[in-house]
C-alpha cells in the first residue's frame, strides 16, 4: 500500500500557545495608552474649562463698568434775570385825570348802582375812614363805596357817604411813603364841611348825593 504523503502544512502546538501568549500580552499596553489618553484629555479639558471661566469672570466683571454711565454733573447756569422787573417807586405810572377845577361839583354817576356822587375838588376829607383802597380811577372810587353800603346795609351807622381820592397816589409806593399805607381811595362813614386840601399833591372828595355835608364847596 503507497503511502501518500500528506501535503498540509504542519503547525506545531508550541507556536499556536506563543500566538495567544502575545495577543494577550498586549492588552495592557492598551490599557496604558486608553488611560495616557484619558488623562492627556481631562488636563486638556480642565485647562480649556478654567480659561473659559477665568474669561467668562473677567467679563462679568469688566461688564458693568463699561454700562454704567456716570451721572452729568448740574450744569449751573447764571439765572438772574438781566432785566429786573422795576419796582413801583420807579414806575412811570400815568397819574389819573379828575379835570378839576373845570369838574368842581360835576355829578358822576355809578355804573353799577346807578346812584350819583358830587365831585368836589381840591378838598381833604380826613379820618373816618371805613377802608382804603386802591383805584385807578375817580369812577372805581365810588364803585367801592357802593360796594360796602351793598354789604353793609341801609341800617348801618358806617356807610360809606363818599370818599377821598388822591390821583398822585396811584403809585402806591408813593401812598405808602406818604400815610402809611398803599392806597388813594379812602371811603368815609362820616365828613364835616369840605376842609381845603394843603397836601402838596391834588385831591379831591366824591361825594354821594344826599349825603353830602351841608353847606357849599366854592
Amino acid at each position: 500500500m503507497e503511502v501518500v504523503p500528506n501535503d498540509q502544512h504542519h503547525i506545531e502546538p508550541g507556536s499556536i500557545q506563543s500566538s495567544k501568549n502575545s495577543k494577550w500580552a498586549r492588552w495592557p499596553v492598551l490599557v496604558l495608552l486608553s488611560l495616557g489618553v484619558a488623562i492627556v484629555a481631562g488636563v486638556i479639558g480642565g485647562f480649556i474649562g478654567r480659561a473659559v471661566s477665568h474669561t467668562s469672570h473677567a467679563s462679568s466683571q469688566t461688564l458693568p463698568a463699561s454700562t454704567v454711565c456716570p451721572n452729568p454733573e448740574p450744569h449751573s447756569t447764571n439765572t438772574k434775570n438781566s432785566d429786573p422787573s422795576p419796582t413801583l417807586s420807579v414806575l412811570n405810572i400815568p397819574i389819573p385825570s379828575t379835570g378839576c377845577p373845570n369838574t368842581n361839583n360835576a355829578s358822576i354817576r355809578s355804573d353799577a348802582a346807578g346812584v350819583r356822587y358830587k365831585m368836589m375838588c381840591d378838598v381833604d376829607w380826613q379820618g373816618s375812614d371805613i377802608v382804603s383802597i386802591l383805584a385807578p380811577t375817580p369812577s372805581e372810587c365810588i364803585e367801592a363805596c357802593n360796594t360796602v353800603n351793598q354789604y353793609s346795609g341801609t341800617g348801618s351807622t358806617r356807610q360809606c357817604i363818599g370818599s377821598t381820592f388822591v390821583p398822585a397816589w396811584v403809585n402806591k409806593t408813593i401812598g405808602l411813603e406818604a400815610v402809611n399805607r398803599p392806597s388813594n381811595c379812602f371811603l368815609k362813614f362820616d365828613a364835616k364841611d369840605y376842609p381845603k386840601n394843603e397836601r402838596l399833591v391834588e385831591v379831591v372828595v366824591l361825594c354821594l348825593v344826599g349825603k353830602c355835608p351841608t353847606g357849599n364847596n366854592s
